[in-house]
């Protein structure tokens, strides 16, 4: 990790129907017969993610790359009011456009060369600061 400390590998366990059996989980297979669940345990959701997360991000989010990111551009207008607001966006319209019609070309040593069309967010929430 980032700060020199070592992150233990995800595991995973067959836990066969003793958490079933445990807990009372149960289903009706094929036949129509009452069954206990069988199981598993992962524990690649929470520390991949914790992982990725302490490695990728810092104190104001995560930073992913662009092809996983949910948006690769995001527009923050300023504007004292609404009208002003409302002129900015108009006056904005065509380059925000034209950044969605276009594609980002990105080339990875893993990936390989890939495109990837460019998300805009606007984000023109005039109640908050950040």
């Amino acid at each position: 990790m980032p700060d020199g400390k070592a992150l233990q590998s995800c595991t995973s366990h067959y836990l066969g129907q003793n958490f079933g059996k445990a807990f009372d989980v149960q289903f009706v297979n094929q036949n129509n017969e009452r069954e206990f669940a069988y199981a598993t345990s992962w524990g690649i959701s929470t520390r991949a993610l914790g992982g990725m997360f302490m490695s990728h991000g810092d104190d104001k989010g995560l930073i992913v790359p662009p092809a996983l990111a949910p948006f690769q551009v995001v527009v923050i207008p300023v504007a004292k009011n609404e009208e002003i607001l409302t002129s900015l966006m108009s006056y904005m319209q065509p380059s925000l456009d034209a950044i969605e019609s276009s594609s980002l070309s990105i080339k990875s040593t893993f990936l390989g060369n890939y495109q990837v069309s460019l998300q805009i967010k606007i984000d023109n929430d005039m109640n908050k600061t950040n």
